[in-house]
């Protein structure tokens, strides 16, 4: 969690010159290269500004915080809040943690049987609509997350675990 003076996109500054492609590009190499996740935000999506008097002004996203699937996976409920900005150009940034009690969890396996469930199909284009803000990979971790919660949700209402059933079935 630190200042990178980096945009992974041209929405991420407002204002100014544009920064160059090459810039931004190499921002986006890094936290790829790192296999970093973007934990998205909540709040203002600048985080820095070169708080003008009278015009001129510039506001980009220069402060992230970036961590790994591993970790978003050990803190499901973690959050990042944009804090308001008094007294300095940068926002206090807020990283909530609510560590989950632990708790064995099993791997996530789709099946491919599912895939004639008509309700399966529309979980997951539920679960894939709605828009997520942060950089493409943390969008695309947190609509995987989103889709398998409500599967395993909906297989345990189903009663379409397999092991469960085997079970049924012996006694």
């Amino acid at each position: 969690m630190r200042d990178f003076n980096a945009i992974t996109a041209y929405h991420e500054r407002e204002g100014g010159r544009s920064k160059s492609t090459s810039s931004i590009e190499g921002f986006n190499n890094f936290l790829n290269m790192g296999g970093m996740v973007d934990l998205g935000f909540e709040g203002c999506r600048f985080t820095w500004s070169n708080r003008p008097y009278g015009g001129n002004l510039v506001r980009e996203r220069l402060d992230w915080c970036l961590t790994t699937s591993n970790w978003c996976e050990a803190y499901p409920r973690s959050a990042v809040v944009h804090l308001n900005d008094q007294g300095s150009d940068h926002r206090p940034i807020l990283l909530i943690t609510e560590e989950e009690q632990r708790k064995i969890k099993r791997r996530f396996r789709f099946q491919e049987r599912w895939c004639d469930e008509e309700e399966v199909g529309r979980i997951v284009r539920e679960g894939w609509k709605d828009a997520v803000q942060g950089s493409p990979m943390f969008q695309l971790f947190t609509k995987l997350k989103r889709c398998r919660h409500h599967l395993v949700e909906w297989q345990w209402s189903k009663g379409s675990n397999s092991l469960q059933q085997i079970n049924d079935l012996k006694q």
